[in-house]
Order: structure tokens, then C-alpha cells, then sequence
């Protein structure tokens, strides 16, 4: 009668899962056009950029090996200057499994 629970404690603890639902308001209509095929009904005009860019960004993502979730976000050139700062972070003693890499950067158009 009170195997099957204790089973269930046993096996969940033998075989942990974890699920983490992200969930956020957008304001973005899905249902608009898409600008960036042509259109004759709306004469669409093609887009150039200029080759230099005006704005650059890259920032490093550190995810936890406990958490399994980013625990400390930098943005900073060289990898190695993310490293540093994440180490004189208040972050530092939690392992890291991994670090993930974004850039950005805006052209404007010509």
C-alpha cells in the first residue's frame, strides 16, 4: 500500500528531470508582410547598406553546470575580458558548463 509511493520517491530522486518553460508578451504582428521580399502591390524598394557598421556588440552568456541557466551575462570584446569579469563577479564560485558567444551589428542603409 505504500510501495507505490515510496517507489515513485526512489525512482524520482534515482532520475531527475527538469523542464524550464520560457514564456514572454511580443509585440510583434506575425500577421503583417513580410518587407524583405518584393511586393508589387506595395512597390517595394531595394534595400543597400553602407559596408561600415554604426553600431557593434558582443556579449558572453555564462550558463551554469548547477543551474543549467545563464548565471552572469558580460559584454566585452576578447573572450578573455568576459572570463575576467565573470571571475571577479559575485558568480565566480558556480561552475560553468558553458559560454555562449552573440554578436550584433547594425548597418545603415545607404
Amino acid at each position: 500500500m505504500f510501495i507505490g509511493p515510496a517507489l515513485g520517491r526512489v525512482v524520482g530522486e534515482l532520475m531527475p528531470s527538469a523542464a524550464t518553460v520560457v514564456a514572454f508578451k511580443s509585440s510583434v504582428d506575425l500577421q503583417t508582410r513580410f518587407m524583405d521580399r518584393p511586393d508589387r502591390a506595395y512597390g517595394a524598394v531595394p534595400m543597400t547598406l553602407t559596408p561600415k557598421a554604426v553600431y557593434r556588440e558582443r556579449k558572453y552568456f555564462f550558463i551554469g553546470a548547477d543551474r543549467r541557466e545563464v548565471i552572469y551575462s558580460v559584454t566585452a570584446p576578447p573572450l578573455d575580458d568576459a572570463w575576467k569579469d565573470f571571475q571577479r563577479s559575485r558568480c565566480a564560485h558556480e561552475g560553468v558548463i558553458a559560454v555562449i558567444k552573440t554578436e550584433t551589428e547594425i548597418y545603415p542603409r545607404a
